[in-house]
């Protein structure tokens, strides 16, 4: 018999990432596959906002090569992206929605995944929350918080894909998730069915956009979701405390009065989008974490344990805030740097402890410090779109700008051409 009929290999995590990565390694041969997910199905909870992916430098290449796009193109769309000044509404940057970018809801692709994963065998376990994990000879034995469910399962790897909360990454090293600095109240409007705010959705600056607006020390991220007639928006300040939350305590009236409060710092537009969003409406509030870069051991692992037969993908590897737009890109990215490099080993008749140590050795020399250099880029952003200091501003400003004046040009040279 084969590796790919024998070795057990366990993701931790029913995600984007973990899912995908399930099929990248079915497709690669391995059968004896398995996800644990701590959600009771995949409708227990939101799913998050959008999610934007790329190619042919980010996840939606690996997409593209499962075969997934077509399908997946049903539930996404090529929206267009800009970044505005804030206080006058000016464009700074502009690009058109192309065949190289796609949005999707979150959820939605969660569910379409999980859909192919069930098309494809792949065993999906839910309600299934890890506590800890144990080596012993060679071997990782996978430990359940209710062992009444789920009695300890034993594998030859064991993959965390488990979010920016994994308890693999924290029984690993340690690491606890920080406040990034930023707060955030977020609002939807939905399209209504009497057209009495179609100007809203039909708006040059909305319509089929996402959008970053910069303010002073408050930054505005807004974007139509086409396929569900609907537009979200975020409201974020630069805080190290849970401020939002603690001035409204979830209340939405009072999340409105303090958006509304908000937007007097950006042009009419967002204040607008703001004033007619209804107060049932309001979704939450938020305090932006993240987990600071991994740290690479003298083995050259950064996920260091005694069989070596553990390692992360996705947030529970490079955990980042939202003001790059990467997060995804970069999970998926790994999911199929992983998948790749551990079918290579696939027909064989067994795996050796070296060499899947080479294996995760390489992936992780490949793609741990990609989502660390996001996680800092993402920070910096965040800094940069928050920033109150006009020498900071106008420097940003300019060189979005110049950023445009290239993309205008890229754009004519190549209808010339």
């Amino acid at each position: 018999m084969t590796a790919g009929e024998t070795f057990r290999i366990a993701i931790i995590g029913g995600g984007p990432a973990g899912l995908s990565l399930a099929i990248g390694l079915k497709r690669k041969g391995f059968q004896n596959l398995i996800i644990y997910e701590r959600e009771i199905d995949n409708q227990a909870r939101h799913q998050g906002w959008s999610i934007s992916l790329f190619s042919p430098d980010g996840g939606l290449a690996f997409i593209q090569y499962l075969g997934l796009l077509p399908e997946l193109s049903t539930i996404s769309f090529q929206p267009s992206f800009r970044a505005l000044d804030g206080e006058t509404g000016k464009t700074l940057l502009y690009r058109a929605g192309n065949e190289n970018g796609r949005r999707f809801k979150r959820g939605d692709l969660r569910d379409a995944l999980y859909q192919v994963c069930l098309r494809e065998g792949i065993k999906i376990i839910w309600d299934a929350q890890v506590k800890s994990f144990e080596e012993i000879n060679e071997k990782v034995h996978i430990h359940f918080i209710d062992e009444t469910k789920h009695q300890t399962d034993i594998v030859d790897l064991l993959i965390g894909a488990d979010g920016i909360h994994s308890p693999i990454r924290k029984q690993l090293t340690g690491d606890v998730v920080r406040s990034a600095g930023f707060n955030s109240i977020v609002g939807l409007i939905k399209k209504e069915a009497d057209g009495s705010n179609n100007d809203l959705f039909e708006h040059e600056l909305i319509q089929n956009s996402g959008v970053l607006a910069s303010g002073r020390n408050v930054s505005c991220w807004y974007a139509h979701h086409v396929l569900h007639d609907e537009i979200y928006w975020s409201l974020s300040i630069q805080s190290d405390e849970d401020f939002i939350r603690q001035q409204t305590n979830y209340d939405k009236k009072k999340l409105h009065d303090l958006a509304l409060e908000y937007s007097k710092k950006f042009f009419p537009l967002i204040q607008t989008l703001v004033q007619r969003t209804p107060i049932d409406q309001m979704q939450d509030c938020l305090l932006f974490k993240d987990l600071d870069p991994m740290k690479q051991h003298s083995s050259g692992r950064y996920c260091v344990s005694k069989s070596g037969r553990i390692t992360l993908i996705g947030d529970a590897a490079h955990a980042m805030i939202p003001f790059r737009g990467q997060g995804g890109n970069t999970a998926l990215m790994g999911a199929w740097n992983l998948s790749d490099k551990l079918g290579t080993l696939v027909n064989q008749t067994n795996i050796t402890n070296d060499e899947i140590g080479e294996i995760l050795l390489r992936y992780e020399n490949e793609r741990i410090p990609a989502g660390s250099h996001e996680i800092l880029d993402s920070r910096e952003n965040a800094a940069r779109f928050h920033s109150s200091n006009s020498v900071t501003n106008f420097f940003r400003n300019t060189v979005m700008r110049m950023i445009n004046l290239k993309i205008q040009f890229d754009d004519w040279f190549y209808k010339q051409s």
